[in-house]
C-alpha cells in the first residue's frame, strides 16, 4: 500500500506563505501557486508534499512538541 498524501491536518499547518517564498527564493522556476498535502504514514517526521504548477516536493520536518527519548 502506498500512502497517499491528504489535507493538512490542522495541527500540523505550516505557514505556505513562508514556504512558498523560501522555495521561490532557491527554485525561481517553481510557478504558480503553492498546494500543500500531507502524508499520514510515518512516526517520526512529519511529510507534506508541496506543489506548484509544474513542479513536486517533499519536505520532511520533526514534529512540534517534544520529542521522545528514543526518537532519531
Amino acid at each position: 500500500m502506498i500512502d497517499q498524501p491528504k489535507d493538512v491536518r490542522e495541527e500540523d499547518k505550516l505557514d505556505e506563505k513562508i514556504i512558498s517564498e523560501f522555495v521561490r527564493q532557491h527554485r525561481s522556476d517553481a510557478k504558480g501557486e503553492l498546494h500543500i498535502k500531507q502524508f499520514r504514514g510515518g512516526a517520526s517526521n512529519l511529510t507534506y508534499q508541496l506543489d506548484f504548477e509544474n513542479i513536486s516536493y517533499i519536505l520532511r520536518t520533526s514534529p512540534n512538541g517534544t520529542k521522545a527519548k528514543g526518537a532519531h
